[in-house]
């Protein structure tokens, strides 16, 4: 468990699509699982760890590895580091090191699960996506669209990165050849789930350009 718990880690700092991850992230990603039906599900798990406890784990041992900030955000500790991790995710990595190494593209389907399970949860399907708010001449009305995507966004800390990031975890993982099977998938596209309709919503509240009218 802990050699899968620290490769789970390293995946993450290193290949995160928005870095820095803060350790309230990793809390959601150590404990969530392909079958997850909602988040009291997940948080009742021995997985689920106290942030505290995350934050000990990381400083006493494997401080040499990540870096936590006082801003609780985690950071590879040196470039020979990021040297190491390169070699580690990839083939020759998993065949020096099978408890740690994975390659990208796994790494990525492994990631985009993880996405996928998160905005498959119950407390998120069911999570209203505000509309995009807009003046008296149809233009984004920009003030009050951070007020609405802060209080969207708001309690749950996995939310944002899943929405912006899910494509690109799954464009890295070589979905398009056809031959990726991501694990959550299925019930992400099954009919009348509602999760891939209110991702595409959310995606658009979160990188709708504030310029041009709101049609």
């Amino acid at each position: 468990e802990t050699a899968s718990r620290l490769q789970t880690l390293l995946m993450w700092v290193y290949l995160a699509a928005d870095p820095p991850l803060r350790v309230d992230q990793i809390q959601i990603v150590w404990a969530l699982q392909d079958g997850d039906k909602s988040m009291e599900e997940v948080k009742g798990k021995p997985q689920f760890l106290k942030l505290d406890t995350i934050r000990k784990y990381i400083r006493e041992c494997w401080g040499t590895l990540i870096v936590l900030r006082d801003d609780d955000t985690l950071w590879l500790s040196h470039q020979s580091v990021r040297d190491f991790l390169r070699q580690l995710f990839s083939g020759q990595g998993r065949e020096q090191m099978p408890a740690y190494g994975i390659t990208v593209k796994e790494a990525h389907r492994r990631m985009a699960s993880t996405c996928l399970t998160y905005l498959c949860l119950n407390e998120i399907r069911e999570l209203s996506v505000p509309g995009l708010p807009v003046d008296n001449n149809r233009m984004i009305d920009v003030a009050r669209r951070e007020i609405i995507v802060k209080n969207y966004l708001n309690g749950y800390q996995f939310l944002e990165y899943s929405i912006l990031f899910l494509g690109l975890h799954l464009r890295e993982s070589n979905m398009d050849s056809g031959q990726v099977d991501i694990p959550g998938m299925d019930g992400f596209l099954t009919t009348g789930s509602g999760a891939l309709k209110k991702w595409v919503r959310a995606y658009d509240l979160l990188k709708r350009s504030t310029r041009g009218k709101c049609e």
